[in-house]
């Protein structure tokens, strides 16, 4: 179980950072109605992936959500938690409104990949250890809940509610979604196994550090909203707050000093390798992808 050793004096120290950050206008401090307005957003973007099923998915996806103080959250509780995973789908909202506009009208040949993105994302880091061990055993942990059958039941158990209405659900969801090479697997059980298959490979291609770069498209943007969290709203709370507690924490020798983590950050931005090309486009022709070293820059000079 991850336990913060972040000092007293390192929590007074990134607080008066952030709070300087909030106070120049660099940053805003997320409130309890912007949080709520990004929930809205992503369980918007799901029930409009699964109009069938998509009130399950919500339940299991966003149904964690409740009043809470994301910079306390990432003091106490590092950065791999449901925030991250909230803010990697909202990313992808953000995305798909960009691309098709804001009643998300996506053509027909894109809705499986955004289908199986959006769970995987939210299924991605599932009872993650929080730095504790390696990432192969972070992947095996989110990938139980697909891979594991409920006695007497044919589907996995990430169907939790309702199990064969949830999962008839999907099949209908999915059923006119599936790519043409899977069409001659017709029955319930094997379109349900493609789907249950499609979304481990994506969860599997996040496993750090990468195997290889030779990734499909919809890994590449998997990698890419996995890594992007300084785009989203509550960047310097995941990074600077979450990320750093977890490396610091979990330092099997001298820990790493926050100084010297904001310089490689900026290093990490500044080279940020891109897996998905379309993603990357969107980013330098909306300008977002300038912000990720501005932002990094930004705290790295502070801490000069």
């Amino acid at each position: 179980m991850f336990k913060s050793k972040l000092t007293t004096e390192q929590i007074r120290f990134i607080s008066s950072l952030r709070e300087r950050l909030i106070d120049d206008g660099i940053m805003c401090n997320l409130s309890e109605s912007r949080v709520s307005l990004i929930v809205a957003a992503v369980n918007r973007m799901i029930t409009k992936l699964f109009p069938a099923s998509g009130k399950y998915w919500v339940t299991q996806i966003t149904g964690w959500y409740y009043r809470v103080d994301i910079a306390e959250r990432c003091f106490t509780n590092g950065y791999h938690h449901e925030i991250h995973t909230l803010m990697a789908l909202y990313l992808y909202y953000e995305y798909l409104e960009h691309q098709y506009g804001a009643d998300l009208a996506l053509p027909p040949s894109q809705l499986w990949e955004s289908q199986t993105i959006v769970i995987a994302l939210a299924w991605h880091d599932f009872k993650h250890s929080q730095g504790i061990t390696d990432d192969t055993a972070n992947i095996k942990r989110a990938l139980a809940p697909f891979a594991e059958v409920y006695e007497g039941e044919e589907y996995p158990v990430v169907f939790s509610i309702g199990t064969r209405q949830w999962a008839g659900l999907v099949l209908e969801d999915i059923q006119h979604t599936v790519p043409t090479q899977f069409l001659g697997e017709t029955g319930n059980e094997e379109l349900m196994a493609v789907f249950i298959d499609t979304i481990a490979r994506l969860i599997g291609s996040t496993c750090y550090p990468y195997e290889s770069d030779a990734v499909e498209p919809d890994e590449g943007l998997m990698r890419d909203l996995d890594r992007l969290s300084m785009l989203t709203p509550c960047w310097f709370d995941l990074v600077y707050i979450g990320l750093y507690n977890e490396i610091y924490s979990n330092a099997k020798q001298t820990p790493l000093d926050f100084k010297s983590f904001c310089a490689q950050q900026h290093q990490f931005t500044t080279g940020f390798k891109y897996y998905n090309h379309q993603y990357a486009s969107y980013l330098d022709t909306t300008g977002r992808m300038s912000v990720l070293t501005q932002r990094s820059k930004l705290i790295a000079d502070m801490m000069r």
